[in-house]
Order: structure tokens, then sequence, then C-alpha cells
């Protein structure tokens, strides 16, 4: 079966390239539906040998993709946006896809996750990717486009996959704020053409709440909680909306309001029961905030069977646990909460400074290496953690003077991180020689989660632990 790769572009040679590199030897046939560029991305699509249409932007993201629809010839649909990625361990997925299809009417979904600011998985969702090429199979709606409801009138069955396609589009905060306002506009004028469904001022008030418009997200939220049918993920989802609505304007007690609410209708939910968790611990209520995190580990899924943004969740959870747990000096609790973070997030630098800061405390060097080695390989996001850590066990071994040579170094390498800044100004503070009886450790985090344990070294430090001071230039 022949299978046409559909595309909407417009001045995107900068990610253009990327993009048709990772699939083009995957497809039969390029379309390119160009909406008015004016730099090179016309002469890169047809490097790649698509077929290049013209159309005049009218506001309307479906109707731009159902023109592209209209020059396809292969029996199967694929589509990708410029700022679309496929890894190569996706790409043997989707040509295994691709290669199996027959003549059936199947629409399959393909998880997009979308970075943010380089710090993790932020966006997640599934989206039909590939499906059948027929006449009464159109995109819906002005943007946030969707080809679900055209297959399920038409009697498509949807199946999942295990395909993975990152999204670059949200790189940059300016770049995603733009997007935002334009996305916002569309919604709006799809908004005012008809009577709104609960989903989209649901879509409306996410927007403006993405935007900082906590007020105007509150008012979509309610209005949302009062238009979507009972039981559904749209309703589930106001109730989420609006609670960071009133949290986002200071205002605790609301939102533990709605948060129960919500939980009376939902009493699984992730997002509500992490919220409610947030809500009670910052109101002092710590057995309140474990009991909601209890229940929420124990209800969600099987790590192979969760969705992206559920897995984070999960991993929230886990580490807000262990904060409790730590502030309570229940270590052992604390520690395998941690450890059961960076289990299902090993990019989280600040879930392993943690881990490390608690092995710190009970003089489990061996681990604390471990813990280094990990915030070493993740790069200069962990640099600051990694020599703090450090500095803490030289201070551990009592030499004081080093860790400051250290934290010193690590501050002024690191300017915008708090923990050498936070390590240095407790080691002012210190009138004992270190690991003596009483003595406190410096906390990575805040000062006042300092402890009162520093168990003696029981061995040499691990290798690596060594402090070498820079080089001068």
């Amino acid at each position: 079966m022949r299978v046409s790769l559909c595309m909407i572009v417009k001045n995107e040679q900068a990610d253009l390239p990327s993009c048709l590199a990772s699939v083009a030897d995957l497809v039969d046939e390029i379309v390119v539906v160009d909406t008015g560029s004016t730099d090179t991305t016309r002469e890169i699509a047809a490097r790649y040998g698509a077929r290049i249409v013209d159309f005049a932007w009218c506001d309307d993201f479906a109707a731009a993709r159902n023109e592209s629809l209209r020059h396809a010839t292969g029996e199967w649909i694929f589509w990708l946006d410029a700022d679309d990625r496929i890894d190569d361990t996706n790409r043997a997925k989707l040509r295994t896809l691709c290669a199996g299809l027959r003549d059936e009417h199947v629409g399959y979904l393909m998880r997009c996750l979308c970075p943010l600011d380089g710090a993790g998985l932020a966006i997640a969702g599934a989206h039909v990717r590939l499906f059948r090429r027929r006449p009464d199979v159109r995109w819906r709606h002005r943007v946030h486009e969707d080809i679900v409801p055209a297959l399920q009138e038409t009697g498509a069955t949807i199946r999942p996959t295990d395909i993975v396609i990152t999204h670059a589009g949200y790189r940059d905060p300016a770049e995603r704020r733009r997007k935002m306002e334009r996305n916002l506009r569309l919604l709006l004028l799809r908004a005012a053409e008809g009577t709104p469904e609960a989903a989209l001022v649901l879509d409306i008030g996410s927007h403006h709440l993405q935007l900082q418009r906590p007020e105007e997200a509150r008012e979509y939220a309610r209005r949302a909680v009062a238009l979507a049918e009972p039981g559904t993920e749209t309703a589930r989802s106001a109730y989420g909306l609006l609670v960071q609505s009133h949290r986002a304007l200071g205002r605790p007690t609301e939102a533990q309001a709605v948060c129960e609410a919500g939980l009376a209708a939902f009493p699984d939910d992730t997002e509500l029961l992490f919220h409610l968790a947030e809500l009670r611990g910052e109101a002092g209520d710590a057995a309140g905030a474990e009991a909601c995190l209890v229940h929420l580990l124990a209800t969600l899924p099987p790590p192979d069977r969760r969705s992206a943004l559920v897995a984070i969740r999960g991993a929230d959870a886990h580490y807000l646990l262990a904060t409790l747990y730590a502030r309570q000096g229940r270590w052992a609790e604390a520690t395998a909460q941690y450890r059961a973070t960076v289990a299902e997030r090993p990019d989280l630098a600040c879930a392993w400074a943690a881990l490390g800061e608690l092995y710190l405390h009970q003089g489990m060097w061996a681990e604390l290496h471990q813990v280094l080695q990990r915030l070493d390989a993740l790069g200069p996001a962990a640099a600051a953690d990694a020599a703090t850590l450090r500095a803490l066990w030289w201070l551990a071994q009592g030499q004081a003077t080093l860790a400051r040579r250290i934290l010193e170094d690590a501050a002024a390498r690191h300017p915008h991180a708090p923990g050498p800044r936070l390590a240095l100004a407790q080691l002012q503070q210190l009138s004992q020689p270190p690991g003596a009886a009483g003595e406190w450790a410096p906390s990575l985090t805040d000062p006042s989660t300092a402890q009162t344990s520093f168990n003696e070294p029981t061995s040499a430090g691990p290798p690596g632990l060594a402090y070498a001071p820079p080089r001068k230039p």
C-alpha cells in the first residue's frame, strides 16, 4: 500500500530539512502545502521530491490540511509538522508499520512528546498520525485540527502504537508564546461561529492559563465544568483547570474545595490527587498530603500502560512524597521514594541531587558516588548540584577549607544555581568542626530542612570526589 506524507508549511527552512530527512525514505510521495513562505522552504521541499501546492492562508489549519489530502494519491496518509522529528528507533517501528498496511479503515495513534525549555517532557499526548485516505475523512476545526471525529463517524478503528514523534516547536519560550496567542485568537474565532461546546471552552481557558491570565482561565474553567457532561474526560480536565486557576490566583481554599468536588466525581484522578496533596502540604497537613500521594501511586496503571503525562505525574508524586518523608526524618522511606523518582525520570537532576543529599546525611559514600556519576552524566544542567554534593562530602570529612573552595568555584561558574550559594551561606554559620556531635549538614535545598545527624565517615571517599581547582587562562 502506498503512503503519502502530507504537510503544511510556512517559512520552515530551519526545521524542514531535519524533518524530511527523517522520513522521506519511508513514504511513497510527499505533498507540501505552502501557505506563503518567503524563505527557502519551497526549495528544500523540492530537493526531497515533494509536490508543492500553494494555498492562501485563511486562519484555518483544517482547511490547509484538507488541501493536502486533495492532492495526495497514496492509499494511506501520514502527516507531520516541519518541527516534528523521528529518531532511528521510531523510524524502524514506523517502517515496519507501513510495510504491513492493508486495505482496512484504521487510524494509528502515535505519541507526541514536546520538550519544553530543555527541562524534560512537559507536554505529551497522542495523535492519529497515519490513516486510510477516503473522500469522507477530512480534518475539522480552525486550530487544534482533528481527524478523529471523521474517522469515528465513518466506522474506522483507532489502534494504538508505541511510535513516538518528538515535536520541537515549543523549545523557545518567545515562540511558544507567539503560537499560544495565535491559537487563542483562532479558538475565539471558532467560538464566535456558533455555540461553543465544553471542550472548546476548556481549550480557551487552558490557553489563557498558559499565557498567565488566571482570571480569564478561571471563568472559562467554570463554564467548562458547567457545560461538560458528567463523567467525561472534558469534565475531569475542567476541574483540573479550575484548580490550577485558583492556585495561580493565590486562592488555596477555593482550589482545595474544587479538588474535593472533582475527586468526588473522579476519585482516582492523578492530577486532582496531586494538586490536593500539594495544597494540604502547603497548609501544614503532612498526613493529608501523604494520604493523597499514597492513593495516587497505588492507583497508577503499570509502567508499560501509562501515558507520558501520567508517567511524569507519577514521578512527581514519588518526589513530593520523598520530600515529605525527608522533612520528617523518615530516611529509609524518603530514600525509596527518591529512587522510585529517578527510576521513572532518570533525567531529573533535582531528584538525583536530593537522593545524594540523603546518602550524604547517612554516610552512604558508595551510593553517593553513584549519584555523582549520574549527575555528571547529565551534563551542565546538573553540574552545580554535583559540585555542591562533592563539597559537602569533603565537609563531612573535616575539610571545610576545601569544601568552601569548591562551593565558591561552583557559585562563580553557576550564578543562577541556588545550591552552592545556600551551602556557602550555611557553611558560614558552622561554629563547630564538621562531624562534631550535634552538628548539622548544609542542605542543597532549603536551610530549614538541614538535619542534625552527620554520620562519621567509615571509609575513604569514593574515586572522583577529589577537587581540582580550575586552571587559570
